[in-house]
């Protein structure tokens, strides 16, 4: 008889064990996380081995960006399509709440100061957005969230202002203009 060990019927909890896994996660090396990602992103359809292996700074960029919300490594293809193509539709109660007239109107002026800012990076970003927030004499979010729905299609996701500076700004102008031409067919409907 073995001491010091209990006879009944272990428990088996999940979700401690999924807690456990994102804290692995988030101590584990950007590097082998990538590794382990890439061949996933490819089979999800979302990029293609030569193409990661041309741009791995890139897919580290989306790992560190990632690796804080991800508690399972599947977490990570789930939560980057938006990196890797820009033909994603907008998540349909994010649309209903965040894609109006005024924040097209936003959105022009926001696409207007990217496209005037020399360095882009994630603290050059967020003063412009913070800036032109209070310009308008709106809350930051108002400006925050339809910029995020507008440049990944969903409502939630890594700070925004590292998502923009990852994307990079020709990325993230196309991807603004096109939620102003959607958001205007939205209201001419």
């Amino acid at each position: 008889m073995l001491e010091n060990v209990n006879g009944s019927n272990p428990i088996f909890d999940e979700e401690k064990l999924i807690a456990l896994n994102g804290e692995y996660i988030r101590n584990y090396p950007d590097y082998r996380l990538a590794q382990m990602v890439a061949p996933e992103l490819v089979k999800a359809g979302y990029t293609s081995k030569y193409w990661l292996e041309t741009r791995w700074e890139y897919l580290m960029q989306i790992i560190g960006l990632l690796k804080e919300r991800c508690k399972r490594m599947t977490d990570f293809v789930s939560m980057s399509e938006y990196f890797f193509h820009s033909d994603f539709a907008y998540e349909e109660t994010a649309v209903k709440k965040r894609f109006n007239p005024e924040a097209a109107e936003s959105l022009k002026l926001l696409k207007l100061k990217l496209e005037e800012l020399s360095d882009f990076k994630s603290d050059r970003i967020e003063e412009v957005l913070s800036s032109l927030a209070e310009n308008l004499q709106i809350k930051k979010a108002e400006l925050i969230h339809p910029t995020r729905l507008a440049v990944s299609g969903i409502s939630f996701g890594p700070s925004l202002y590292h998502m923009l500076e990852t994307l990079g700004r020709q990325e993230v102008i196309i991807r603004i203009v096109k939620a102003i031409e959607f958001i205007d067919k939205m209201g001419s409907k």
